[in-house]
């Protein structure tokens, strides 16, 4: 589960980050819905727990039967 959620988390915010690129500076005022979604997504990802190589790489070992090096 871990794991999933740090590839949505990621897939969030590749996609807000597309949605802001193409949407112009207006989009960074401070009353911009989207400004928003894009400061919390991206203060989401910052977060540990969401971080993807590490949720991927403990996903592998568990798969493959290993023990975990670190937090799970």
């Amino acid at each position: 589960m871990k794991a999933r959620g740090a590839m949505l988390v990621d897939l969030c915010k590749d996609t807000i980050g597309e949605l802001v690129l193409g949407a112009g500076a207006n989009v960074f005022r401070k009353d911009s819905k989207l400004q928003m979604i894009f400061r919390d997504i991206n203060m989401i990802g910052s977060h540990a727990f969401f971080e993807q190589n590490s949720s991927i790489e403990g996903l592998g070992r568990s798969l493959l039967g290993m023990e975990q090096t670190g937090p799970v």
